[in-house]
């Protein structure tokens, strides 16, 4: 199938960039692919906005975007709080029903809150992970497993 021309374009397959462009739009006649006159990165038939100038930033249409709407996409976002969040179980590990006293370290990982302060820390609990695999404690993956659910339910 050498000769074969898929998308009808006038471009043979073999030589053609483009092999799925959309019927009746215009192609060069070497690459196959569609024109972009404003050279956007945007296809003309798919171009909201036909002369964009060079150098701009756009989006998926072709549209410039503004200086402010970029500046407003660097912005910090506030975190959502964990009352807004709602879990749905996706995989076995949440067909366990781990529950915990509010403010109250369970007995076995007394021993992870190396400060003392009351508080699994991230760092108290890498360090935990870190010695499991080390083999430098007795906790058992489900043990792990729980650590886990424990520092983020405090």
């Amino acid at each position: 199938m050498l000769l074969a021309d898929q998308d009808v374009d006038g471009v043979l397959d073999v030589m053609d960039l483009c092999p799925d462009t959309p019927e009746g739009v215009r192609v060069d006649s070497i690459t196959g692919c569609p024109f972009d006159s404003d050279l956007d990165g945007v296809y003309d038939y798919m171009d909201e906005e036909a002369n964009t100038p060079a150098g701009a930033t756009i989006d998926e249409k072709g549209i410039q975007i503004p200086e402010s709407k970029i500046e407003e996409m660097f912005e910090p976002k506030n975190a959502v709080l964990r009352k807004e969040i709602r879990v749905i179980p996706v995989a076995p590990i949440w067909t366990r029903s781990i529950t915990f006293t509010p403010g109250v370290i369970p007995d076995k990982f007394k021993k992870v809150d190396s400060d003392g302060d009351g508080y699994i820390s991230f760092p108290e609990l890498l360090k935990s992970v870190d010695d499991y695999f080390d083999e430098k404690t007795d906790f058992k993956p489900e043990d792990i497993y729980e650590l886990n659910s424990f520092f983020f339910s405090q």
